[in-house]
This record gives structure tokens, sequence and C-alpha cells, in this order.
């Protein structure tokens, strides 16, 4: 082999440039047809480049030349998967199972090919092995879940989407998953929470705006769920949603909600006060009674929800004051006290920020984005050892992320350590690209 232009076409590769590098292959092969290492390479690059004929054609030489190389076979596996040819992709993944059973990959992919085709009683074994070899892996606690949902195995899908959320907690379709899940146990203050924790990471996903209406519906909470309704009537995903649900019912909610509008523009700071001097209430009422709707107090979601409509119109200190009448109810809520610290932030309060993400973090220690506002507000207020302990910390959680590396750079930086902090913009920008 010439391992010079090997070599070379390995670097090509790892920089990402798959078309200068399959060339430098093909040349290598054009001399050294048996080169299971390069025909194996030439399908990668074909792969990334999306050529997936090409990449199964190259892939088949590897396999021919060394049959029972698990990486061979897995690889084309990988691209018989990306044009959803799952049952043959299987039969590959079931045989790098048998020559690598220690291989979490090879059982959650042989997994995910039996769930696409619907077969989710292999797919549950599967992922059972994927989990044991592999417990903090949240994306097969999230597949796992799946499965056990589809066999409708509810409180055991329950306990792996919650798993999944422990292990990564900043993924809104985990969130959703677990809400859905707890929906469908007839568990709605549970499913709210769910809900209400993928809207704060996601809040322009319809599905969950949606969803946070309904739990509010099952759970006869009247005024919370019409402070959402404005916003669902405006977003046709959102609304397909309800719609579906309420079918024939929807006609007269739609009753409902334009008597509580009449009542709520008299007074739209004060429901109840809104609610004495109007003459629709009565009607309304009787309405609402009628349609098993009950007009409950104000709760903490409600406060959140109306700062996070203010914090969407950067009208920073309305948000702050209905943060705070949110954590009067629920002071142990990590979330409204990470809103407030962004609410601080934006304010320029770095001080108060600090203190809010700092409470937010003491509640949650497994969030980085806590600590990572919590770093960035001491940044601002110029204390940089804080700074660097928490940005410290924040990869000591996530490694992976590449803002977390840049602002420790940043910090040692103004610590006058341009050596440490060279090192640290290095690898931010390995991580970026």
């Amino acid at each position: 082999m010439n391992n010079t232009e090997f070599q070379k076409a390995m670097d090509l590769y790892s920089g990402r440039d798959y078309l200068s590098s399959v060339k430098l292959f093909e040349k290598i092969l054009s001399v050294e047809l048996r080169n299971f290492e390069c025909w194996n390479m030439c399908g990668m690059c074909y792969y990334f480049l999306e050529k997936f004929d090409d990449s199964l054609k190259c892939f088949d030489k590897s396999i021919e030349l060394m049959p029972e190389n698990h990486l061979f076979l897995a690889n084309k596996g990988n691209a018989l998967y990306r044009i959803q040819k799952f049952d043959d992709a299987q039969i590959l993944f079931d045989k790098c199972t048998v020559l690598d059973k220690s291989n979490s990959y090879y059982w959650s992919m042989a997994g995910l090919c039996s769930y696409h085709s619907k077969n989710y009683l292999e797919s549950k074994k599967y992922f059972e092995n994927a989990v044991n070899l592999e417990p903090e892996n949240d994306y097969f606690w999230y597949w796992n879940g799946s499965v056990l949902f589809n066999l409708k195995e509810f409180d055991s899908a329950l306990d792996s989407f919650t798993r999944a959320c422990d292990i990564e907690p900043e993924n809104d379709e985990y969130w959703s998953l677990r809400g859905e899940t707890h929906f469908e146990l007839d568990q709605f203050d549970s499913a709210l929470e769910s809900y209400v924790q993928a809207k704060l990471l996601d809040s322009e996903n319809p599905k969950y705006l949606a969803m946070e209406f309904l739990c509010l519906y099952k759970l006869n909470r009247t005024e919370d769920a019409f402070l959402i309704y404005d916003k669902i009537s405006s977003n046709k995903e959102s609304l397909k949603i309800v719609h579906s649900y309420f079918k024939s019912t929807l006609e007269k909610f739609n009753e409902i909600l334009s008597l509580y509008k009449k009542v709520l523009e008299i007074n739209p700071e004060d429901v109840f006060r809104s609610l004495e001097l109007s003459s629709s209430s009565k009607k309304f009422n009787s309405l609402a009674q009628k349609n098993s709707w009950i007009f409950n107090s104000a709760s903490s979601y409600y406060f959140v929800n109306k700062g996070l409509h203010y914090y969407s119109m950067q009208e920073f200190k309305k948000a702050l004051s209905n943060y705070s009448k949110a954590l009067e109810k629920s002071p142990d809520n990590d979330h409204i006290w990470y809103w407030k610290g962004l609410s601080y932030f934006q304010l320029k309060n770095f001080k108060l920020s600090q203190k809010c993400f700092a409470t937010s973090f003491k509640i949650n220690p497994l969030n980085d984005n806590y600590l990572y506002w919590k770093g960035l507000s001491e940044y601002f207020l110029n204390d940089m050892s804080s700074a660097l302990s928490s940005f410290k910390k924040c990869i000591e959680l996530k490694k992976s992320e590449s803002e977390y590396w840049y602002w420790k750079g940043q910090t040692l930086e103004s610590l006058q350590k341009p050596l440490e902090a060279s090192d640290s913009f290095k690898q931010s920008a390995i991580l970026k690209h």
C-alpha cells in the first residue's frame, strides 16, 4: 500500500473533503484492487456525498474481501438504513451483534430497523440489550420508550422517557414524549409539567402549546387554558391538534371563549375584578358549568405563561414581575428561576441574574445550561475567578459544547493566561466545525 497516498486521502476525509478523498482512494485501488480498507473508505466517502448506490458497491467489495469484519457490515447497514431498506439493514446489524456482542450501537441500529418495520416486539429486545450495555445513553432510552409506547406498555415507557430526561434534561422531545405517556395514563398534572418543560426548551413548537392546553382542559383549569388559546388560534398546527381532540365540543368552547374575551377586555390585569364588573359574567359561568369548565384561581403556571409572553415581547420588567409571583407559589422550580435570571441578564443586572442562575443550578445541579449563564453573569461582573470555575464545571458536565470552551478561553484571556486561553479557543473551534 502507498502509505503516503493513503494518509493524504485520510486527511482529506477527516477534513470532510469527501470528493477529493474518494478520488485518491480510487487512485490507490486502480493498482491495489484487493485493498479492503480503501474499498471501505471509498464507501464512506460516497456515503457522506449521499451517493448511496456507489457507497453500497464499495462496501460490498470490502465485505467480499473481509466477510467477518463487523465494521464493514455496519457501514453497509448504515447505507441501507439511509435509503430505508430496513429489513436488509437489520440482517447486517444482526450479524454485527453476533460478531461483537458488546457493541451497543449495533444493538440500537438493529432495534431502529425493526422499529421502522413496525416489528415492535423484536425492537424491544434489541433496545433492552442496548440500554443494558450503555445505561447512560439518553438516545437509547428514548427509543426504548418509543418502542414500549407503541406496544402500549405505558408504565415501562414512562420509566424510559424519565431516564432519558434525567440524562439529557435539555432535550425538549424527551419531555414531550414523557408528557404524552403521562397523558395516556390520565396523569394530567404530570403531563402538564412535562409539556411546560418542553415548551420552555422550544417555545415555538406547536404541539407543546396544544398539548399544554389539553392538559389544562382535562384538569378543569379554565382560566389558564384561555390564557394560551389566543396563541393556539393563530397557529394552524396547534389549532389542528386541539380541533381534532374537541371535535363536536369545539363550537361550544368557542362560545365560552368569546364571552371570556369580553370579560377580560374590561380589565385584563385583574380577571376576577373584570368578572364582577361584566354583564357577561353570569352567562359565562353558566356556560362554563354546563360544559364542565371550572373557573379556578390563578396558579404559578398562570404567571409563568405571562412571564414568557412578556419576555418574548422584550418587556423584561413585566416578565420579572410575573416570574417573581410564580416563584412565590413554586419556589423550587428551577426553570422559573432560570427565566427570571434571563430577564435580569437582558436588563444587564448581572448581579441578580447570577443569583437566579445559581439558584437554578442548586435545584438542578445536572443542568449545564444554568451553570453557563451563571458563568456569563460572573464574567460581565468582572468576577473572572468565579466565571472560570463555572465554565470549567460546564465542561465537566458537557465536554462537547463549543461555547463552554470559548468562554473559558475568554475568561483565561482576561486573567492574562494566553497559552491556556489558546488551548480552549482551539478546542472550541474543533467542536464547532
